[in-house]
């Protein structure tokens, strides 16, 4: 299964995170292959007995999504740069 290269996760309260992965895919198109990057973002907490996860979040931690949106967009970014900058040499 393949795996994120890159992870961040802020607390949400009571035990609960919200998670950012940083996953990097090979396309091709036109015959040349390059990289792109998506991001999923995910709710982890503890309901007493077991870990849930979930993809929605409630309005006071938009806050905590977007600081990781945006922390993931950076490193994206810069996983990109890298990656053109290696493509060049």
């Amino acid at each position: 299964m393949p795996k994120p290269i890159d992870t961040l996760s802020v607390p949400a309260g009571k035990g609960a995170f919200i998670n950012a992965a940083i996953w990097e895919n090979e396309v091709e198109q036109d015959q040349q292959k390059y990289k792109t990057y998506s991001v999923s973002l995910e709710k982890r907490y503890h309901d007493g007995k077991t870990w849930q996860t979930a993809k929605s979040f409630q309005a006071n931690e938009l806050l905590q999504v977007a600081y990781l949106a945006n922390e993931a967009y950076k490193r994206a970014l810069r996983q990109r740069q890298e990656s053109n900058h290696q493509h060049v040499a």
